[in-house]
Formats: C-alpha cells, structure tokens, sequence
C-alpha cells in the first residue's frame, strides 16, 4: 500500500471509529483531567466512596483526594482544597473539626436558633448561623475560585468553564440550604 492509500484509509478508519464510538477519540475532558491531576499536592484516588461526598473529596488526614468518577470539575475543586491545606490559615478553616461544627445538623440548629431570636426581636440572631457556617463557605468559595482558575490555565475552553462555574454554585448552595431552611422553619413556627 502506498503511503497516500494508507493516510486515506487510516483516515476513513477514524471516522468510522468517531461515528460508533461513543466518547470522541479526542476527549477534551480528560485532557483537562489529567493536567489538572499534574497539579495536585497529594495523591488522586478514584474511589466509590466518593459518591457519598457529593463524587469528591479531600482528606486532610490522609493528604488524598477522592473521585467517584474522572470529571475535571470535582477534581479542580478538590485539588482546589488541597492546595488551601499547604497553609495554615487553610488548614484551620478545613480541620475536621471546624468543618463538623458547620455542617447540616449544627447549621440547620443555629437557623432555628436564629429563628426564634429573630421572632422576639433580635436581628442579631442571624449571625449565629452565618457565623457557623461562614469557615465552610469560605473554604469552598476558595476551592472553587482555585479550580476556575486550574480549569481556565489548563486550557479547558469556554463551554468547560461555564461547566465547572455551574457545578461549583449549585455545591456551593448546599452549604448555605441548611442554615437558611432553618431559620425560615423556626420563623414560621414563631409566626404561628
């Protein structure tokens, strides 16, 4: 075969592979993926575990970073945290600890709190869940901000962007649902 019929058929033979190959051979995601994977700080693990944590997470303990799937926006958002870690500002706002005191239960227990002072007159009241959860809220708006800007310097274009920025505020509203459902529960309940 000469070199001119062997292009030609190499070539054909990859249309035929992109038209009944579900994922294009050239997949920009997992480009992204894994040089953002290059920029992480600790290792990168793919683990079923991580479907409980939303399809990620960074153990501080563990210096690892957990994905249930290879999805560049969970990855650039945790590497995000790790990155965080290396100081100690943002070890602080990310000890398990502090993260425990503002999750679901404590933040939704300061909204109710704040619900009911705020019936009795006392605006102060909402300070108690936005003064628990503001350590979280922070951490992942920096996580978030560090993972745009991984995203946009690995050349993820403007659609994988627009992606990440999307998955990053619907994560982010979740951290802000408890406090705020439990403010309007006790400020109905004090309507009554």
């Amino acid at each position: 075969m000469s070199s001119i019929s062997y292009s030609a058929f190499s070539s054909e033979l990859r249309k035929l592979a992109e038209k009944h190959h579900k994922v294009p051979l050239e997949d920009a995601d997992h480009h992204l993926f894994e040089a953002i994977k290059k920029k992480s700080p600790v290792k990168v693990l793919v683990t079923p575990d991580a479907v409980h944590y939303g399809g990620g997470y960074f153990d501080q303990a563990k210096k690892e970073i957990g994905l249930s799937e290879e999805k560049f926006e969970s990855l650039a958002h945790e590497v995000g945290h790790a990155q965080i870690d290396e100081h100690l500002l943002g070890r602080l706002i990310q000890h398990q600890v502090v993260r425990g005191a503002s999750s679901i239960i404590p933040s939704a227990l300061a909204g109710i709190g704040a619900g009911i002072l705020m019936a009795k007159g006392k605006a102060w009241g909402l300070l108690l869940p936005a003064a628990l959860s503001a350590p979280t809220i922070l951490s992942e708006v920096l996580a978030s901000h560090k993972g745009k800007t991984m995203v946009e310097a690995e050349g993820g274009n403007a659609e994988q962007v627009q992606r990440y920025r999307g998955k990053m505020r619907e994560g982010l509203s979740t951290y802000a649902l408890a406090p705020a459902l439990g403010t309007l529960i006790a400020a109905g309940m004090q309507i009554r």
